[in-house]
Formats: structure tokens, C-alpha cells, sequence
């Protein structure tokens, strides 16, 4: 067989002078082609496709390499952002009381508290077997056992320390059946990836919208658990006191423990020393008045907490942003209003 299509080819060469220049190019392509086309595409086998597919996550959402570099970039650029105001958040709000060498530490420390919690996210597996053995305590265990068990609703309040997750799983496994209520990110990109994650960790999870409103009442109704992360600068809100500053507070999870009966209960997932375990604090319900003295009284206990472990809050969040200016104008008359109402 190579014997003849060596013939031909040299054949074709020589003739090539005397049927055109165009044609014996053309000719000569063929010729070159021929013997090393095939009829059907090369199948390759089971082991070679395993060996060669792209990585995957072994647990959690899997990114691609590209989108992990514009994941990595996006939140570098955030992250520089932020720490250029986190000194002077720290001046403002703990300089005087703190040493300078502890504010400087804290720099440092905060954002590797960050840093954990972006990790254990998208850590799923690991990161709930840990949590899971969290060990639970605190004065308003007993309470909210005792709620749970008549079939009352519970709603678990928080705030962006230590790690909420922590606390979320390690209640769940305490026998709470517990829905989880989170504002989306602004970036639509990583919101996909983020509410993946969070659905990861544990389900239901209610996005802030009327849909997610809806679906959280329903869930209330029924006797559900629910865990909300109050710490936020709420654009609805009205300027409450902050560790002496007024900050924006969103009144909604006080109204809806005041409307359905359900103990308000702050909880909080504190970071243990080596950064990996955690201890899940139960406070005693907020004693149930007008929304707007629960929710003072929720700022002043999540105060507390942060004062005894300053670094385990998440001051780059811009808690005061909006404490002043025309939102808390619009929200000052409020409290007025509806104090001692209950």
C-alpha cells in the first residue's frame, strides 16, 4: 500500500509542470492528505476522558479556573476598598478605649475572620462536620426548647460575628428546623455562587424581596425556625444607637417576632482561638415590647459581644454609613411614634 501511494504521489509531482501550477498544488495537498483522513472521529475511552475532564469541587459549588481568578480579583479589589476605611472605622468607634497596638492588630485580624468565613462557605462538607460539634449553651437554651416543643415559632438573630454559619448548622443539628433569611450580593455574578453555597449549608433560605417575605411568613407559620443576620445598614430602617453612633436598624425581624408570638432569640457563633472550632451562644429572648426597644436591645447585646472579641466582628461592612443624612431623617420620627406601643 505505501508502495503505491508513493508512486502516485511522484507521478502527480512530475505531472504537475504540465496540468497548471493551480492544479498541482491542489493535487499535491490531496495526495499529502489522503492516506491520514479517517471516516469517523477518534473515540476515546472512559479512562482518558476521567483523566483529561476539567476539576471539580469534591464538595460545595465548583468554580472554573476562570472564574475563580475574576472571583479572586473582584474580591481583592473589594477588600482594598474597604480597608482603607477600616482604620478610621476603628478610630471612630474604638479609639480611646483600645490601644494603638491593638487597633493595628485588629487590622489584621478582621479581615482574617473574613477570609475563614468566604472559606469554610465553600468548604461545605468539612466546614458542617466541624460546626456540627460546636458545642451549644447559654441561658436561653431551655426557653427555646420549651417554645419549640409547644410548636411556637422561633426566630434566631444574629449579627456578622464570628461566623452566623457556625451557629446555624450547630442549631440545626440541635433539632431546629431553620430557614435562613440573607439580602442578595450586588453582584449578580457572585450571587449565584453565594446563594448556591448558603442552599449548600441548609435549606430553606429566604432571599429579602416580597417572594422571600412570603415564603418566610409561611414558614413562620407553621412553626418554623428562622435565622436572620440583623447587623445591616437597612435603607428602611431608623437610626438606633451603636456603640454610641446612630446606625440604620430594620425593624422587620422585631415586628414579625412581635406578630407571630415568637421568641426573638440572639445567638452568636464565636471563633475559637485556633480559628477552626467554634462555641454557639444562646442568649435569653428579647424581653417582647415595641419594635423599636427590641431592636435597641438587639444592637446593645451584639455590642456587647463585640467588645469582648473585638476582632470577630465585621467592622469593614460600614455599619454607620447611612447613621446620618437624608435616610435616618427619614426614619428619625419613627421611634417616636411607635415606643411603648408594643
Amino acid at each position: 500500500m505505501l508502495e503505491v501511494w508513493i508512486a502516485v504521489k511522484t507521478w502527480l509531482i512530475a505531472e504537475s509542470i504540465w496540468i497548471g501550477p493551480l492544479t498541482g498544488i491542489a493535487a499535491v495537498v490531496l495526495a499529502l492528505k489522503w492516506p491520514f483522513k479517517r471516516d469517523k472521529p477518534t473515540q476515546l475511552a472512559p479512562e482518558t476522558i476521567e483523566q483529561i475532564k476539567p476539576p471539580q469541587a469534591k464538595d460545595g459549588p465548583a468554580l472554573t479556573i476562570p472564574e475563580f481568578i475574576r472571583l479572586r480579583r473582584e474580591l481583592k479589589a473589594d477588600l482594598e476598598q474597604e480597608l482603607a476605611v477600616q482604620e478610621a472605622a476603628c478610630a471612630a468607634h474604638g479609639r480611646g478605649e483600645v490601644a494603638e497596638a491593638e487597633v493595628r492588630r485588629m487590622m489584621r485580624a478582621v479581615p482574617d475572620n473574613a477570609g475563614r468565613n468566604m472559606a469554610e462557605l465553600y468548604s461545605t462538607k468539612g466546614f458542617v462536620a466541624r460546626a456540627r460539634q460546636a458545642a451549644v449553651s447559654g441561658p436561653g437554651l431551655e426557653a427555646l426548647r420549651a417554645a419549640h416543643a409547644s410548636s411556637r415559632p422561633v426566630i434566631f438573630v444574629t449579627g456578622h460575628f464570628g461566623s452566623f454559619n457556625a451557629a446555624r448548622v450547630a442549631l440545626i443539628a440541635q433539632g431546629f428546623d431553620m430557614g435562613f433569611f440573607y439580602r442578595p450580593m450586588h453582584n449578580r455574578w457572585f450571587n449565584r455562587r453565594y446563594v448556591a453555597a448558603m442552599a449548600a449549608l441548609s435549606q430553606p433560605i429566604f432571599e429579602q424581596g416580597p417572594r422571600g417575605m412570603m415564603q418566610m411568613v409561611k414558614h413562620l407559620r407553621g412553626g418554623g425556625v428562622l435565622l436572620i443576620v440583623t447587623d445591616v445598614n437597612a435603607h428602611d430602617g431608623v437610626p438606633l444607637d451603636f456603640f454610641g453612633k446612630p446606625a440604620l436598624s430594620p425593624l422587620t425581624t422585631a415586628r414579625l417576632a412581635l406578630k407571630y408570638d415568637a421568641p426573638l432569640v440572639p445567638v452568636w457563633g464565636v471563633r475559637a482561638d485556633n480559628g477552626l472550632d467554634f462555641e454557639i451562644v444562646v442568649e435569653e429572648p428579647v424581653p417582647a415590647s415595641d419594635a423599636v426597644t427590641m431592636t435597641q436591645e438587639v444592637n446593645d447585646r451584639l455590642e456587647r459581644q463585640v467588645r469582648l472579641r473585638m476582632d470577630q466582628w465585621l467592622w469593614i461592612h460600614r455599619r454607620w454609613k447611612d447613621g446620618t443624612g437624608p435616610l435616618a431623617e427619614r426614619g428619625t420620627a419613627y421611634p417616636g411614634e411607635v415606643r411603648g406601643k408594643g
